[in-house]
């Protein structure tokens, strides 16, 4: 699997874990309610991860297109 699809893969589980995390708060489970602040946090540093990881390997396909163009 090349980096791309592991990103985006990243970037979709991050998403559902933001939006268990968010239905968790709207429903009111105040037994969760830190816990889900914390999945939240973790959601957003993984998106961030994959993002990062998605502008990374763009930056490396550019100057592998440099050298050989």
């Amino acid at each position: 699997m090349d980096s791309y699809s592991t990103a985006l893969s990243g970037i979709r589980s991050a998403h559902s874990m933001m939006y268990d995390a968010a239905v968790s708060v709207a429903n009111g489970d105040m037994d969760r309610y830190a816990e889900s602040f914390v999945q939240m946090i973790r959601a957003r540093h993984a998106q961030a991860a994959n993002i990062k990881t998605i502008q990374t390997q763009r930056e490396m396909d550019r100057s592998l297109l440099d050298i050989f163009v």
